[in-house]
């Protein structure tokens, strides 16, 4: 079968499927690629007006934030009330929380694609994504922590950002070490 074919053949059946994160472009595109797929789309998001959960076709639902204690009992109250067959989760802040909840999912008959649970570890940490990429042989870009920053060569231009965190908030450029060690200052 060519990819054409993969694009263009019809579901078998439609499925019912929960994504989350649908206020962010990631979710919402394939909430929307979903619909058009003919599948069912109950769309989550934390903020009660979220792209996704205005868009037509969608079932919205608003639960709690990945950092509140209430999103496990909300995620899974959503799940016993509407049965979804499958979950894919568009928030990186969300896997953890999903990873810990992967066999009640499970037992709830909810297919999900969640990595290991040391993967979410490693990845949600910059520094210790960085290690394990050194550790995988993958090339990465020299990296330093803050209390290295005299190791950093002079003339070397500096990306400097927190180790949690997404969407580039807090990150910045730095032309010297001198800019780097004040960055996290306003």
């Amino acid at each position: 079968m060519s990819r054409r074919d993969l694009r263009t053949t019809e579901p078998e059946e439609p499925r019912r499927i929960l994504v989350t994160g649908v206020g962010g472009a990631p979710g919402l595109d394939l909430a929307l690629t979903l619909l058009k797929l003919g599948h069912e789309v109950i769309g989550t998001d934390s903020h009660p007006l979220a792209p996704g959960l205005l868009a037509p076709g969608i079932t919205a639902r608003t639960i709690a934030r990945a950092d509140s204690p209430l999103y496990g009992a909300d995620l899974m109250e959503l799940v016993h009330d509407l049965k979804p067959d499958a979950l894919i989760c568009c928030v990186e802040n969300e896997l953890p929380q999903l990873v810990h909840l992967r066999g009640h999912l499970e037992r709830a008959g909810v297919r999900t694609w969640l990595p290991p649970a040391d993967t979410v570890t490693a990845a949600g940490d910059k520094w210790d994504f960085h290690q394990a990429m050194r550790g995988a042989r993958v090339p990465t870009p020299q990296t330093w922590l803050p209390e290295e920053i005299d190791r950093v060569p002079e003339g070397i231009e500096l990306v400097v950002k927190p180790r949690r965190g997404q969407g580039s908030k807090d990150v910045y450029f730095c032309r010297s070490r001198e800019q780097a060690r004040r960055s996290d200052t306003p």
